[in-house]
């Protein structure tokens, strides 16, 4: 399976997402940039520009930072699945548009990532955001950072202890919903 974690805006959650993804599906991280995900996947992570990135028969998932060029769209069109991380800001809203104007040209297998949601911020993109779509929520949660600084993964983190399951049961709850909808899409 190959997927694109992608969004034109920074800061929509596509690092921790794609490194928690490539954990789940014991895959490769394929990026565009230098990340933090480099300390946890030294042997699996490749991290060039999007046309010198290897085209592997295994599980990948291409985590694209903050732009799209023709290398990422040749990339994008061959993946099974396309994630687009959004959050309730004006200007990701604004940018996550345009790439999923841009994306669904060449790959209509997208789900939106309502991430770091709080209060009314999952209606308010569900409103603006092009509902044909799946769009999944992933409120805002600790786990996130807690990933990028440990590495371990999204299953780990829940059950380390009886405070965790209890305090990311409703963040895993959505994490297992997103799992789905991948296997369904």
């Amino acid at each position: 399976m190959k997927i694109a974690v992608v969004n034109k805006k920074g800061g929509s959650g596509k690092t921790p997402i794609s490194g928690l993804l490539a954990l789940e599906l014991n895959a490769y991280i394929f990026t565009n940039e230098a990340n933090i995900l480099e300390s946890f996947f030294k042997d699996y992570m490749f991290i060039a520009p999007a046309d010198e990135l290897p085209d592997l028969n295994e599980s990948i998932v291409y985590d694209f930072g903050g732009f799209i060029d023709k290398g990422i769209l040749k990339i994008i069109e061959k993946c099974n699945i396309v994630l687009i991380p959004v959050n309730n800001e004006y200007d990701a809203l604004k940018k996550t548009i345009e790439t999923i104007d841009e994306i669904e040209k060449i790959n209509q297998n997208i789900i939106i990532i309502a991430t770091k949601t709080e209060g009314k911020d999952y209606d308010i993109i569900k409103q603006n955001i092009d509902s044909s779509y799946p769009i999944i929520e992933l409120k805002k949660s600790k786990i996130f950072s807690n990933f990028t600084s440990t590495g371990k993964r999204f299953d780990e983190l829940v059950n380390e202890n009886a405070l965790s399951k209890t305090t990311y049961a409703s963040i895993n709850k959505q994490w297992n919903e997103l799992l789905l909808t991948i296997q369904e899409l």
